[in-house]
């Protein structure tokens, strides 16, 4: 696989943990919807691939206790990388799961910050059309 292909699998990968390992550490493999289990799966298969590489898998544990500092997030991607890089059908069912978690909506982030004095919030889902609130 093209060198390219791999840094966008880590880079995916890496995007795609760290939200999750925020939320619920270890236990992202248990929680029911769709695209929560894509990403415990993908957990799951960089986990018990780390698992033969000591320093790799010291990077996934930090990853596990910062998954916000970028420092932890760079020696984890360079790690999956140098893994992906060495080994092509892992890079190929990581860019499989990826893909899949990517269509059941794991990479959607929804953030809201509020200030001042709200009298009324209303929040969508998908809004299809355009929206007029009086």
């Amino acid at each position: 696989m093209d060198p390219v292909a791999i840094a966008l699998i880590a880079e995916s990968a890496v995007a795609l943990l760290s939200p999750y390992l925020k939320k619920t550490g270890s236990e992202i493999g248990a929680a029911a919807n769709l695209a929560t289990k894509k990403v415990g799966e993908l957990l799951s298969v960089i986990k018990n691939r780390f698992e033969k590489n000591p320093t790799a898998r010291e990077s996934l544990n930090a990853l596990y206790r910062s998954p916000n500092d970028t420092a932890t997030k760079a020696s984890f991607q360079a790690h999956l990388k140098e893994l992906l890089s060495a080994d092509e059908e892992f890079a190929k069912q990581l860019q499989k799961i990826i893909i899949e978690a990517v269509d059941s909506g794991a990479d959607a982030v929804f953030h809201t910050n509020i200030y001042g004095n709200v009298k009324q919030l209303i929040q969508f889902g998908h809004v299809n059309r355009d929206v007029i609130i009086k």
